[in-house]
């Protein structure tokens, strides 16, 4: 009869049969199933979890990788002969995760979670591999990077805190009635929150929001100082019509200081609102300067014809 072979032939049986199933066929499934025998029947080989995490790490596909980096920690947890070079192993490839960490924490809108990954690998490539260098050198680098980070965000926070309070300084001037500095103090909160870069995606975000909304208040603004400046003509329409002509000047007069507050930067069509109430009211100043003038005269014509029958005998 034939003789039973041993765990240990057989160990080495199902680790090519898995070999074969993940180069050849991508079939995981079928793997794990082959897996539960090799796990059955290893006798605590550690050469052959570390072979086979040469196989899992070689493809391709990261979850087959992690798998196979599963299988060195495995055979590094064993012991033996091959502890170190497995170490060196696992090391490499905390290495390299980390420093795609650091690759991810260098880019805008990092996560805030980024460097501390990279620490963290980088710290258990120098568990797997006290001799290494490189490890012990990128610790110490990363720690450096995580501070500076921090000193960056802090100022990041501030810069966002004073464009805040400017922002509610420039909503006291514009419930006051101030607008001149309501809109000039707008505008210098919005180049506080200008300042502000892509580094930290949540500040960054918050200081798009904060420009969109205090561009809407200075549009807000303009609006209202053009609606005031045609209120100053509606109401010197309603002396002219009462023929109240001084008040009627003063409100058209009114119109141009009201309306200077607006900048001379701003868009066309804002400029083109503002020039075009200036001209409506230096028309209607002189519009009223003549209706006044006929106005007068036909009371002076009057008075003159009223006074006429008196003087014949």
């Amino acid at each position: 009869s034939l003789s039973k072979p041993s765990n240990r032939t057989l160990t080495w049986y199902f680790l090519d049969e898995m070999e074969f199933l993940v180069n050849s066929k991508g079939n995981m499934t079928q793997v794990e199933k082959v897996y539960g025998n090799f796990e059955e029947v290893n006798p605590k080989l550690g050469d052959a979890y570390d072979q086979l995490g040469d196989i899992f790490y070689a493809n391709e596909e990261e979850t087959i990788k992690m798998r196979g980096v599963a299988e060195w920690q495995k055979a590094y947890e064993l012991g033996g002969p091959g502890r170190a070079r497995i170490g060196k192993k696992l090391s490499g490839h905390y290495l390299e995760h980390g420093e795609h960490y650091m690759e991810l924490a260098a880019r805008p809108g990092a996560e805030d979670t980024d460097l501390n990954n990279a620490l963290n690998a980088f710290e258990r490539a120098l568990l797997y591999d006290r001799t290494s260098e490189t490890a012990a050198e990128l610790i110490q680098k990363t720690h450096v990077a995580i501070r500076e980070r921090q000193e960056r965000l802090e100022v990041t926070l501030n810069i966002i805190a004073t464009g805040e309070r400017i922002h509610e300084e420039a909503n006291r001037y514009r419930e006051s009635g101030d607008f001149s500095n309501a809109i000039s103090t707008y505008r210098q909160s919005i180049g506080f929150f200008e300042a502000i870069d892509d580094e930290f995606r949540d500040q960054a975000n918050t200081a798009r929001e904060k420009i969109r909304r205090l561009r809407r208040e200075i549009s807000d603004v303009i609006n209202e100082v053009l609606d005031s400046a045609s209120k100053a003509i509606d109401d010197g329409d309603r002396a002219r019509e009462r023929k109240n002509y001084d008040e009627a000047l003063g409100n058209y007069n009114l119109v141009s200081s009201i309306v200077a507050v607006i900048p001379e930067d701003e868009s066309p069509s804002i400029l083109n609102d503002k020039q075009d109430v200036i001209a409506l009211a230096q028309r209607k100043v002189e519009e009223t300067n003549v209706e006044r003038l006929r106005y007068e005269q036909a009371q002076m014509e009057q008075q003159a014809a009223q006074a006429q029958p008196q003087a014949q005998p």
